[in-house]
């Protein structure tokens, strides 16, 4: 059976949660926010892997998770609870008061119990393992009470006929509460549900149907992931609609209102993105993308509402080289190469095998006529890229305007040798 388990390091995520409570010691980061202190804090080392952008929602175990998203109140309950745990299950392993029958079952189910737990320290466990946990652990608890193995105390609600009132009152709020919490958990599954059901139709190449079980997902349980993959349907769509105008043609009125519609319903979903989570860079991301969109095709102020959500994302994410190679291309499209520049520095210093980041910067070079400077772009992209077939075409196009007929020659033949049927190349 092979499996490949790509998680975060123990001393990193140990590190990770003391970062948490830095930022808020009792509380930490939050319930499945683990990702944005891994945003904030990863090392940079990571950056020349092929995880560089990854998000990891979880650390090296669950339990690390756990004590990075509560913050010491959360550990501290999560260890209190343990800590009695494992007295009550020595005790009653070693109880004299116990046959065989009774002592096998309540061992078994004390080490199945203890194993799991165990688990939840050394991996990432899923729902099931953690349900497969909690239902031993349940189960042994239970067995001090119908064996007789700790204290019994009894309370009867209705013994004195003026708490009666009060007792029923609280069963009843509580009882309404349980009716809630079940209808909060099932939205959640359906709203999941649904939203899958567009991911399905959207990588099936259907953009404008996915709009519709997309949007009702995020209208039936709000979520940042979900506005997410909302903004960024409409803003796909919106790419299409401005890719397919003729630049010479005047806009219709009713095409206007079109595009007007789909950027006013990517920005909302974006923005409310923001607002459900302003801690995560992906929300700035996704709306510093739709700004940019529309500052290619000449919309005022676009572009520097772009780079403003592009730098509020890289406050949240300072150690990702992705978001410094968009505020490049901002700077490219505002005609400032001298800055363009320096975010490509900046991004290779992060990862110095971004082979996005060296094209870039040979674009900037042949824009600038700096013919050869662009060359060793290339060539150091190709150092980092060897099989990109891509590289080594342009490569060609740069020496062979260069008169560099060989180099050219040599350049071309690699991209042929690595996809065979490229045309161009040939």
């Amino acid at each position: 059976v092979s499996n490949v388990d790509i998680r975060p390091n123990f001393s990193t995520t140990v590190g990770l949660v003391g970062s948490s409570w830095k930022v808020n010691p009792l509380l930490g980061v939050g319930p499945n926010k683990f990702a944005n202190i891994w945003n904030a804090e990863k090392p940079i080392a990571v950056n020349v892997t092929d995880f560089w952008n990854t998000d990891f929602n979880n650390g090296f175990s669950y339990m690390l998770t756990v004590m990075a998203e509560t913050g010491i109140l959360g550990t501290l309950a999560i260890f209190s609870f343990l800590v009695l745990f494992l007295l009550a299950g020595f005790r009653a392993i070693f109880s004299r008061d116990l046959d065989h029958t009774k002592r096998f079952l309540v061992t078994s189910l004390f080490l199945a119990s203890l194993y799991l737990w165990i688990m939840a320290f050394l991996y990432t466990i899923g729902i099931v393992v953690l349900g497969l946990t909690f239902l031993f652990t349940g189960l042994f608890i239970a067995t001090f009470g119908i064996f007789h193995l700790g204290a019994k105390k009894e309370f009867n609600l209705f013994g004195n006929p003026k708490s009666n009132f009060v007792s029923i009152f609280v069963l009843v709020v509580c009882l309404l509460f349980s009716i809630s919490a079940l209808y909060f958990v099932w939205e959640k599954l359906v709203a999941s549900s649904i939203f899958n059901k567009g991911e399905r139709v959207l990588q099936a190449g259907n953009i404008e149907g996915a709009v519709d079980p997309l949007v009702r997902a995020a209208l039936l349980s709000s979520s940042d992931a979900y506005w997410r993959g909302v903004a960024n349907t409409y803003t796909a769509i919106l790419q299409n609609k401005i890719g397919s105008l003729d630049p010479n043609a005047q806009i219709d009125a009713t095409v206007r209102n079109e595009l007007q519609n789909y950027i006013a319903s990517s920005i909302a979903a974006a923005q409310n993105a923001i607002k459900i989570d302003s801690k995560n860079y992906l929300n700035y991301f996704v709306l510093g993308n739709v700004y940019e969109i529309l500052g290619r095709v000449g919309v005022e102020g676009a572009l520097a509402s772009a780079k403003v959500n592009y730098e509020e994302a890289k406050k949240l994410s300072p150690k990702n080289p992705g978001i410094l190679l968009m505020l490049a291309r901002l700077s490219v499209l505002e005609g400032n190469s001298e800055m363009a520049f320096q975010n490509i520095g900046e991004a290779l210093a992060l990862k110095s095998n971004f082979t996005d980041a060296l094209f870039l910067k040979a674009q900037i070079e042949v824009a600038n006529n700096k013919i050869p400077d662009a060359i060793k772009s290339v060539e150091d992209a190709t150092l980092v890229d060897p099989n990109n077939a891509g590289l080594y075409f342009q490569l060609g196009l740069l020496k062979y305007n260069q008169k560099d007929w060989s180099g050219a020659a040599g350049a071309f033949e690699r991209a042929v040798t690595l996809v065979p049927d490229y045309a161009n190349a040939k």
